[in-house]
């Protein structure tokens, strides 16, 4: 839980709030792509699904490891992309969600978000936070391009 550990509150916010609305217009076109967005700050997570949706996105959400795990096997198809927090409260990684993900649904792309340093791979993005949208925005670009961040 933030709250105990206190992350959240003492941390920089990602800064999405000023940026988002000067990318697009508030009603993108649908991209066609689906999201799963694992974050444990319901504040942040609360900006990222609205950024990502006035982007043209399709937005899920969960607080934790477990329950995204959960939303995953009841979905027919899965989301295109999950994106997680390195640090969740409910005792597993969003890099153990990521890695236990992506070998359970071999087509589903992965970007991991954190406030430490994290060994950049082939097999999923990372981004630092704090970020900017338009940083957020050029990495879900280069991982559907099939660019730098790999995920071929």
């Amino acid at each position: 839980m933030s709250e105990s550990r206190g992350v959240a509150e003492t941390s920089p916010p990602t800064d999405l709030s000023c940026h988002h609305k000067e990318l697009k217009p508030p009603s993108a076109p649908p991209t066609g792509r689906t999201i799963l967005v694992v974050e444990d700050s319901h504040l942040l997570l609360d900006l990222l699904k609205s950024f990502l949706s006035d982007e043209g996105h399709e937005v899920l959400i969960a607080p934790d490891a477990p329950d995204a795990l959960e939303l995953l096997s009841t979905l027919p198809v899965p989301p295109d992309l999950l994106i997680a927090d390195l640090r969740l409260g409910s005792g597993m990684s969003g890099l153990h969600l990521i890695e236990t993900a992506l070998d359970r649904w071999p087509g589903m792309k992965g970007i991991l978000m954190s406030g430490e340093h994290v060994a950049t791979t082939t097999r999923y993005g990372t981004i630092g936070k704090p970020f900017r949208a338009e940083e957020l925005l050029a990495l879900i670009a280069d991982i559907f391009d099939g660019g730098a961040a790999g995920l071929a």
